[in-house]
């Protein structure tokens, strides 16, 4: 943009043009008398101009030579000519982009002109991108590289003399100076190789767990459904409490540990009396379902080498105290891994006492070939209406219960009738002696 009362063009008159020569080809060390000289010459010919309207003139189609005396700090009138990016570099490093030598068009400052200036990169081996040489290659014809340096260039930071106390306020000496005190390295590749002196662990998958992986992945061909609801264990924890001071009494019995699980699997047996098709067994390649007399419930337990199933054989034919013996003889076993292979044999139903790490409603995943699997909740205290007509609240002990099934056998509605006999014999522990043989 031309500033107001600058020149718009240079017009030349033949008979002047060994002066404009001369003044073009004057002093060029950048003293104030070179640019006196080009101010001087400039308002002769104005002069000449004005008196001489009919001269023949000649006008330059070329711009002025960057390497004028005018141009070489990258100002014109005051004016410094650079990019944002430029400019942002020069407010970084705290720098006065007039005391710049601009080797770009008209003296604009270029990147390479700034990094060459705070002796971030050499003369001869500067590292720019294809896009910048490209361009730089396109001004080398409108350079004059035989222009002297101004004599405050001397003066500015080069490699040999930068250093974290000098003039130039580098953005990150700070940080690298408290990293090199504390002899602390931050780099990436220090990151990478810490991480990388833990090695990966490879475990065998063998014993229990081998036996998981097989039925899980089995799992994966069953179309599951799950049905939850909550009961009230109320009546159930007064009932236990009461069997539990009985055995405490009784000397032969001291050992054995009552828990909530029996009742549980005690009645999961009764209502399976009614509902057979919950133990029952699906052949896919024979296209076979089985009813199995005996009710073999297994129960899902967590051991130190991971999940196992022991069963309770023949639950139908036994008491509460019976399957109370028994749990404790598979729990022993389950904690020393030394459960036999008939422990784990031929279930027909499976229980989850989830419970007993938290969690209130899960899905459980049924477990081929059975069609059937239940999953409890921890029992909580929450209050509850007295019944549908009263708004009196009372304290209740409310224990989820979720059931999985194999909708290739077991419909929505036949599990919700199962639940709710269960749920039964459950808020009412004394008519199970009713049912039992």
């Amino acid at each position: 943009m031309v500033q107001v009362g600058d020149a718009i063009m240079y017009i030349q008159l033949q008979n002047d043009h060994e002066s404009r020569n001369g003044i073009q080809t004057g002093s060029t060390d950048g003293s104030v008398n070179g640019m006196e000289e080009d101010y001087s010459w400039q308002q002769q010919q104005q002069q000449q101009i004005s008196s001489s309207p009919h001269s023949s003139i000649s006008i330059p189609l070329s711009t002025p030579s960057p390497s004028s005396p005018s141009n070489r700090s990258g100002s014109i009138n005051g004016k410094v000519f650079a990019t944002p990016a430029v400019r942002k570099i020069a407010k970084e490093y705290n720098l006065n982009l007039s005391t710049i030598h601009g080797t770009g068009r008209d003296g604009r400052i270029l990147k390479e002109d700034i990094l060459k200036y705070i002796g971030l990169i050499g003369n001869g081996n500067d590292n720019f991108n294809d896009n910048t040489k490209n361009h730089n290659n396109n001004n080398d014809s409108r350079r004059n590289t035989n222009v002297p340096l101004r004599h405050d260039d001397q003066s500015r930071p080069t490699p040999n003399n930068i250093n974290p106390s000098s003039s130039i306020d580098h953005p990150r000496s700070s940080k690298t100076e408290n990293n090199n005190n504390n002899n602390i390295s931050t780099t990436p590749a220090t990151v990478e190789q810490q991480n990388n002196d833990e090695e990966d662990t490879i475990i065998p998958i063998r014993g229990y767990h081998r036996l998981m992986v097989n039925s899980m992945t089995s799992t994966l061909q069953v179309p599951h459904m799950t049905y939850s609801d909550e009961v009230d264990m109320t009546s159930l924890i007064q009932c236990r409490a009461q069997l539990k001071h009985h055995l405490q009494s009784s000397s032969s019995s001291t050992q054995i540990q009552l828990s909530y699980l029996p009742f549980i699997i005690k009645a999961t047996s009764l209502a399976m009396k009614e509902y057979k098709i919950l133990n029952s067994t699906i052949d896919t390649k024979e296209m076979t379902l089985t009813y199995h007399t005996n009710h073999n419930i297994g129960i899902a337990m967590d051991s130190n080498k991971g999940l196992v199933v022991p069963v309770i054989q023949n639950c139908q034919g036994k008491s509460i105290m019976d399957i109370t013996v028994e749990l404790n003889r598979l729990r022993l076993l389950a904690e020393k891994c030394t459960l036999s292979d008939a422990d784990l044999s031929n279930p027909t139903f499976t229980i989850s006492n989830i419970g007993s790490i938290g969690g209130t409603i899960m899905s459980p995943i049924v477990l081929p070939p059975q069609v059937a699997i239940g999953a409890m909740g921890k029992i909580q205290r929450m209050p509850r209406f007295v019944n549908d007509t009263s708004l009196e609240v009372i304290e209740k002990h409310i224990m989820n219960i979720s059931w999985g099934g194999d909708h290739r056998v077991v419909d929505g509605a036949t599990m919700g009738r199962f639940s709710n006999l269960w749920k039964h014999y459950i808020e009412n522990p004394m008519t199970m002696v009713f049912d039992m043989k």
